[in-house]
């Protein structure tokens, strides 16, 4: 076994290795909830079982602010 791969946690970096490089969790979801501001990455094997990461940010955000055009119940007002 060469490492083991993990998500679902964010880490600001994209990915990050840890305990002796034996562990790398990867988290695919840049700027999570449009307000953590992390990088998002993924991971890929070649033949020869190397590991290659892509770091990427976030898309631009384009059109409504769904956040801001929310309407809230009456009695919240």
């Amino acid at each position: 076994m060469k490492c083991i791969v993990r998500s679902h946690s964010i880490v600001m970096e994209g990915y990050k290795w840890t305990h002796g490089d034996n562990l790398v969790t990867i988290y695919s979801a840049p700027n999570y909830c449009q307000r953590c501001g992390n990088k998002g990455a993924f991971m890929e094997l070649d033949e020869n079982i190397e590991l290659n990461f892509t770091l990427f940010e976030a898309a631009p955000k384009q059109g409504i602010n769904f956040m801001k055009s929310k309407l809230k119940p009456d009695y919240f007002i």
